[in-house]
């Protein structure tokens, strides 16, 4: 899967059926372009796991920030998932992601729960 893939392919599809719980993206040909095509129906509240560890692609901190910063826009986490609430379980891990910690700070700044 590529990052035009999905945002030919993938998002489309989850704009007409947007109930997808778990979405495993991991380890594919994947970088900022999928984390901004995405953020819209991530903040949605559909996902309760969103997995993007091992990407090939660039995924930059200011990605991960327009996806975090969407999310806290939306206010629709935590998620019900019937038995209560429940928040995104967002895997980022192995992306080379730089200053990490600092990311981390900018986000919590800016309202959300890291």
């Amino acid at each position: 899967v590529t990052d035009s893939g999905v945002s030919s392919h993938l998002v489309p599809f989850l704009q007409k059926w947007p109930v997808c719980q778990r979405l495993k993206l991991y380890k594919n040909a994947l970088g900022d372009p999928t984390l901004k095509a995405l953020s819209n129906w991530v903040a949605d509240g559909y996902a309760q796991e969103l997995h993007l560890s091992d990407l090939s692609g660039k995924v930059s901190s200011e990605a991960v920030l327009h996806l975090l910063k969407e999310i806290h826009r939306k206010q629709n986490y935590p998620c019900s998932n019937g038995k209560g609430k429940c928040p995104l379980w967002l895997r980022l891990e192995h992306n080379g992601i730089s200053d990490v910690d600092g990311l981390l700070e900018k986000a919590q700044s800016l309202g959300n729960s890291v």
